[in-house]
C-alpha cells in the first residue's frame, strides 16, 4: 500500500503547482456536486415537466431560419485566382488564412499557369485542394493576359551584376526586387543564410521563377575570389562543447540567431555528442550545416549525463530525446526493481527501441 501512495504521490508531483491546485479544486467541486445531488430530493420535490411552450417556441424559430440573403453566405464558384479581387476572394467558402496567402503571394510578383499552382499556398493542404481544384478557373490564355496586364520587371536593367550575398537594399531595388523582395532576401542573411550558387535566390520568398530567370544573368556570386578564399583559410575548428556565441559567429552562414539557438539547444542536450545534432536545431538549414560541417568538432567528454538512479521526474522530462512515457517507465522500473545496475537494464526496457534508445544512451548513466 505505501508504494502505491509512494507511486501516485510521485505522478501527482510532476504537475505544476498550478495543475495541482486545479486537481484539488475539481476534486472538491465533484464531491460537493454529489453531496449535493443526493441531497436535494429531500429538499425539492420536482413538478411535472411541461414542454408544450418550449416547443412551441423552437417551431417558431425554425421557421424564422430560412435565408432571407443567399449572398450574403460564403460558398465555393468558379474563379480565377489571379486576377480574383480581395472582395470576391472574401465570399469564397476557404480559410480567411489562405485568402490572405493568396493575395500575399500575387502582391509578392507570384502568378499561377495552372491549377496545381495553387497547391504551393502556403496552409494549402491536399483535402482543401481537392476540394477547391474543381472551382479553379484559369483561362487557356491566362499567361499572355498577365503578361499584358503586368509591367515589365526592370525593362532597362542596369549595367553591371550584382552578389545576393552583399548586395544592399537599394542595388536590390535597382536590380527589379520589391521592398518585400528586398527585405525578404535581407532578413534571411541577418539570419545565417548565404547564396553559394544563382538557384538559391528560388527559396527566398516572394521571388518566383520569372524573376529569377530575369535576374540570372545578372547574378555574380563572388564565393570563388580570393577575399572569400582566404576567409575560409582563416576559419578555426570550433568545439561545440565549450565554444561561446563569439566563436560559433566566426564560422560561415552563423549569425547572432543561430548561435544562440546552438547553445540553448546544447544546454538542453547537456552537449553534443554528433556534429549532425546542429540538423536538431531550432530552424536550422541543411545548406548552412554543409557549410559549417568541415569546421566543427565535438568533445564528448564534456557531456553532462542524466544519473537516473537518482533523478526525478522533473529533471528527466527536460531532455529533449525522453517523453513522459519513458521517464515513468524508468521510474517505475526504478522502483519495482531498485537502482539500475547497468545501461542493459535500462535497455531492455519495453518503451525503448533500439533506435530510440540508442539516441540517448550517451546522455544516460547509471552511476
Amino acid at each position: 500500500m505505501s508504494k502505491l501512495w509512494h507511486k501516485f504521490h510521485r505522478q501527482f508531483s510532476s504537475y505544476s503547482r498550478s495543475d495541482r491546485n486545479a486537481i484539488i479544486i475539481l476534486s472538491v467541486m465533484i464531491l460537493l456536486v454529489i453531496v449535493a445531488t443526493k441531497l436535494f430530493p429531500y429538499f425539492f420535490k420536482p413538478e411535472p415537466d411541461d414542454f408544450s411552450e418550449l416547443l412551441s417556441i423552437m417551431e417558431e424559430w425554425e421557421n424564422e431560419q430560412v435565408p432571407k440573403n443567399k449572398e450574403s453566405y460564403v460558398f465555393l464558384f468558379k474563379f480565377n485566382p489571379n486576377v480574383i479581387s480581395e472582395e470576391k476572394l472574401d465570399s469564397l467558402d476557404i480559410s480567411s488564412f489562405i485568402k490572405h496567402n493568396i493575395l500575399r503571394y500575387r502582391e509578392a510578383g507570384g502568378r499561377f499557369d495552372a491549377p496545381e499552382d495553387v497547391r504551393r499556398i502556403y496552409g494549402m493542404n491536399d483535402s482543401i485542394f481537392s476540394i477547391l481544384e474543381n472551382y479553379i478557373d484559369i483561362p487557356a490564355d491566362n499567361n499572355s493576359k498577365l503578361m499584358a496586364e503586368i509591367p515589365e520587371v526592370n525593362p532597362s536593367p542596369p549595367e553591371g551584376t550584382f552578389d545576393p550575398n552583399i548586395a544592399g537594399r537599394e542595388r536590390l531595388k535597382k536590380f527589379g526586387f520589391s521592398d518585400f523582395q528586398a527585405n525578404n532576401l535581407l532578413g534571411y542573411r541577418e539570419n545565417g543564410g548565404s547564396f553559394e550558387k544563382p538557384e538559391d535566390l528560388l527559396k527566398i520568398y516572394g521571388i518566383d521563377s520569372a524573376l529569377f530567370h530575369h535576374l540570372l544573368p545578372l547574378i555574380e556570386i563572388e564565393w570563388s575570389n580570393e577575399f572569400h578564399k582566404n576567409e575560409k583559410e582563416n576559419i578555426k575548428i570550433v568545439e561545440l562543447n565549450s565554444a561561446d556565441t563569439t566563436e560559433l559567429m566566426a564560422l560561415p552562414g552563423i549569425g547572432p540567431v543561430y548561435a544562440s539557438r546552438i547553445i540553448k539547444y546544447r544546454d538542453l542536450l547537456g552537449g553534443y555528442c554528433l556534429t549532425a545534432q546542429l540538423l536538431e536545431v531550432y530552424n536550422f538549414p541543411e545548406e548552412t550545416f554543409n557549410l559549417v560541417s568541415g569546421y566543427v568538432s565535438v568533445d564528448t567528454v564534456k557531456l553532462k549525463k542524466l544519473r537516473v538512479n537518482f533523478l526525478e521526474y522533473a529533471d528527466l522530462i527536460r531532455h529533449p530525446y525522453l517523453n513522459s512515457a519513458q521517464v515513468n517507465a524508468i521510474l517505475d522500473a526504478r522502483d519495482k526493481y531498485g537502482s539500475f545496475k547497468n545501461m542493459k537494464d535500462i535497455e531492455e526496457l519495453e518503451i525503448f527501441d533500439t533506435e530510440t534508445f540508442s539516441r540517448i544512451r550517451p546522455y544516460i548513466t547509471c552511476r
